[in-house]
């Protein structure tokens, strides 16, 4: 192996080093997914920069900049690039200011022109990567073609942007302008106070040229992906940034040598958290007092309590990271730990179903437990006095055997017994009881001071340059980590999530196809006439349903097992209808009639595939018909009800579902729904604003992975069983990286917590359950993008489309609440949602 050594006597992973676990990362954890993959990135934080003096010879009116960009928001802006424009120069470039918003601009003295254009759009998801390209060319005759933006293949509507003036026909940018420093993550003329807080991979001007998207990236199923660029005809100005080498960031390896100067910058900020292998940080959209720096690797959470999480959970597999306390300060103690609750904001908190630590300081005899009013294990508390500021704390989790081991300085803690813990044999565990999906979280405990974390998810072996790297990898040969990685257990990044059941790695033996060849989202225009045929659903849908955007018409569902004519509504809870509406199912798609609520003014419709056509099922009590598609946790089932308390009836799916919604067909009763996170005591209605409520329609009997359960068998409801009613049930099991069902606490916030779903969602339902408010909808084909207005339907009511305010942010790894609305975020209010993807997180990008 060869290492290399800098004056400060940082030793780092060598380039081949580093290489082999890039291409490790491919082969054992992407399954071959990318066709050219991204070895390296480069951090800039605070007044890292690049600089590079232009020569004569650019062409000032035709370019073309691309970059790959992965923001870590945390309450300032940062500058993608900027010329000087101090004394007789032209000033240029494009910077993402504080809030989400990007700003290009351009100025020129001698031509008296001002451009100013602000992106309406909202790009603050600190959790993935976004690629950019910004296309100039101002000899084109149409005003609108001499600057085009594109975000992840897509070109930005330009009536989406505000302030706009733009570059006079035939002006001269400040971009080329020779002798003007041109600048990477800060302004050129030093004379703001705004830098750069974000990562940055590929970035590449072509000069001479305005090129598309097309050019650096590539559309893969549906997932925009980079491009070898070494194909490029760069012109004399012409550069690429590639960052490979880490004492000399800022080499050009176009051909040209066009070569920046580095300033700020070192060789620890060469990450390999790249747009082809993101690597886990700190979460910054986690609405608590903690302060984030060096790209969210470092985080300081200060006052009561306060504490951060990571932006990647895992409910499979072996995973190890390494967090270094940097400082600790002030009355209060510093602990590490894990926990299942994504929109964690404090330190402690009686939500957390799962969440164990170890503490800096000691009090408290090791393996403490404390247990939930119904029994439940809240937390382990380990106030052992373990480690003091300056030392690295190791934490080894192995979630299919429930099991965590933590070490400091090299050496594993011994288990609660006195025995020497070994996660490489998965000997004498710290504690044996993880379940769910784990996130690592640290923070800062009691009633006041700080804690400094500085982590390792196997991005950066040198904590930010604290450390002597050791450049150890782990079991996928992925990572960069001061201490020897336990045998079998890997680093947190998307190379090493494990390949998703639905997703775009359709060549791979594990996957069963595309999200949207589970679930799609259509947007149409109703034309008013009968036997209409609307395709493009991407399959032959078993569950469907629609509403008219503009009007206030209900909702309409229909199901291949109650067939062809049939349909029912949500929003008032009627009985089976079986005219006047609803022709047909046909091959990818339906056959609709002029129902207003199916074919006048806008309509969305959502289709789900369940198993085509429905067979027998007489797992429960009850003989069911069922059509189920285990691979997308999707069931849709009818049966007749009995005059017995208590009965089941088969689902078909295998594993237990999270939710089942039945409705009478032969009643208007109401649209009766289980939610595992309200237990199976409580039910609440989909056709109503109510909060759920107690009477026991399952029987107090969670579904099992074969049934669920009944209880009406009287005239007092019929909601789920009655002697001769007929009836339909969708049932729904969490698919990772497909699906998820849960719920989470509001803080009556625009600062509103954050929800892991383990994917970048295509469809979101929310519910208040504890208060009266409706079901609230909204999906990212009719909001493309975060900002602006939300477009959002409430399920149990027949309104139109709505978008006064903005409700929540879709990420790559799941949704923000941005509103004080009731609705969605009241504090201390509990809410239940639905969320179906667009793309797994293993593959998203940034939205």
């Amino acid at each position: 192996m060869v290492w290399i050594y800098f004056r400060t006597g940082t030793r780092i992973m060598s380039n081949f080093t580093k290489l082999m676990a890039q291409a490790a990362a491919g082969a054992a954890g992407g399954g071959g997914f990318y066709p050219y993959t991204v070895d390296y990135s480069c951090r800039f934080y605070g007044n890292d920069k690049l600089t590079w003096t232009a020569p004569s010879g650019g062409n000032r009116k035709t370019f073309t900049i691309s970059l790959w960009a992965k923001p870590a928001i945390d309450g300032t802006g940062s500058v993608f690039f900027n010329v000087d424009g101090s004394g007789a120069g032209d000033s240029f470039g494009v910077d993402h200011q504080s809030g989400g918003y990007f700003y290009a601009f351009g100025y020129s003295a001698a031509l008296s022109y001002y451009q100013r254009q602000q992106i309406d759009q909202l790009y603050r998801d600190p959790s993935a990567w976004y690629h950019w390209v910004f296309a100039y060319d101002t000899t084109a005759t149409t005003t609108a073609d001499r600057f085009k933006i594109y975000v992840n293949g897509v070109e930005l509507d330009q009536s989406n942007w505000t302030n706009i003036t733009t570059f006079p026909l035939n002006a001269d940018t400040g971009w080329n302008e020779s002798g003007r420093p041109h600048e990477i993550g800060e302004y050129a003329d030093d004379v703001s106070s705004t830098d750069t807080h974000m990562y940055m991979a590929q970035f590449a001007v072509v000069d001479g040229q305005q090129l598309d998207a097309s050019s650096f990236g590539e559309f893969k199923n549906g997932i925009w992906v980079p491009k070898d660029l070494s194909s490029l005809t760069w012109g004399n100005n012409g550069f690429w940034l590639d960052f490979a080498d880490s004492s000399n960031l800022g080499n050009d390896v176009s051909g040209n040598n066009n070569d920046f100067t580095s300033s700020g910058l070192t060789s620890s900020d060469q990450m390999i958290d790249t747009p082809t292998n993101n690597f886990a940080t700190w979460n910054s959209l986690i609405p608590s007092t903690v302060t984030y720096s060096e790209g969210n690797i470092k985080a300081l959470p200060t006052g009561v309590n306060h504490s951060t999480l990571a932006t990647q959970g895992f409910s499979s597999g072996k995973y190890y990271w390494e967090c270094r306390l940097d400082s600790q300060a002030g009355a209060g103690y510093s602990p590490i730990g894990v926990t299942n609750y994504s929109s964690a904001t404090t330190w402690y908190s009686t939500s957390f179903a799962v969440w164990t630590y170890i503490n800096q300081t000691g009090g408290t005899s090791p393996g403490a437990t404390t247990t939930s009013s119904s029994g439940s294990v809240v937390y382990h508390y380990d106030n052992s006095g373990t480690y003091t500021a300056g030392q690295i704390i190791m934490c080894a989790v192995d979630i299919d055997a429930g099991k965590i081991w933590w070490g400091v300085d090299g050496t594993w803690i011994d288990d609660i017994s006195g025995n020497v813990g070994n996660p490489s044999t998965g000997a004498n565990a710290r504690y044996s009881d993880l379940s769910g999906t784990i996130y690592p979280i640290v923070g800062q405990s009691m009633t006041s001071g700080s804690a400094g974390w500085n982590a390792n998810f196997g991005q950066n072996g040198t904590f930010n340059g604290l450390e002597t790297a050791q450049g150890n990898t782990d079991a996928n040969g992925v990572g960069d980590f001061y201490y020897t990685v336990p045998t079998g257990f890997l680093s947190l990044c998307t190379a090493n999530i494990l390949e998703p059941t639905i997703g775009p790695n359709i060549d791979s033996d594990d996957t069963a196809g595309l999200p949207e060849e589970q679930f799609n989202i259509l947007l149409y225009e109703g034309n008013s006439t009968n036997d209409r045929d609307i395709t493009g659903v991407g399959f032959d849908p078993d569950l469907g349903i629609f509403k008219n955007r503009d009007e206030a018409y209900g909702w309409i569902i229909v199901d291949s097992n109650r067939g062809d004519g049939w349909s029912l509504g949500f929003d008032t809870g009627p009985q089976e209808s079986g005219t006047g509406k609803f022709d047909s199912f046909i091959t990818d798609g339906y056959r609709i009639d002029s129902h207003p609520g199916l074919n006048r003014s806008s309509i969305v419709n959502y289709s789900w595939k369940a198993g085509g056509t429905a067979s027998s099922n007489t797992d429960g009590d009850i003989t069911s018909t069922v059509s189920a598609n285990t691979d997308a946790g999707i069931s849709v089932i009818t049966y007749t009800g009995n005059a017995s308390y208590g009965q089941t009836v088969g689902h078909d799916l295998g594993v237990a579902p999270q939710v089942v919604i039945c409705k009478n067909l032969s009643n208007t009763r109401n649209w009766r729904s289980y939610f595992e996170t309200l237990g199976a005591t409580k039910y609440i209605n989909l056709d109503e604003s109510g909060a759920a409520g107690t009477y026991g329609s399952w029987n107090n009997t969670a579904p099992t992975s074969s049934v669920f359960s009944t209880t009406d068998a009287s005239a007092a409801d019929r909601a789920t069983n009655y002697s001769g009613d007929n009836f339909v049930a969708y049932c729904f099991a969490e698919v990772e990286g497909f699906s998820s069902f849960g719920s989470y606490t509001g803080n009556g916030s625009a600062d509103g917590p954050f929800i892991y779903t383990g994917f970048r969602p295509a469809f979101l339902v929310i519910k208040q359950s504890n208060g009266n408010n409706s079901w609230n909808t909204s999906d990212g084909t009719r909001t493309p993008y975060n900002g602006g207005n939300d477009s959002w339907l409430n399920l149990n009511l027949s309104n139109a489309e709505s978008n006064s305010q903005d409700l929540y942010d879709y990420l790559s790894n799941g949704f923000k609440l941005r509103s004080t609305s009731g609705g969605v975020n009241g504090s201390s209010s509990t809410y239940i949602y639905m969320a179906f993807a667009e793309n797994p997180f293993k593959y998203a990008n940034a939205r």
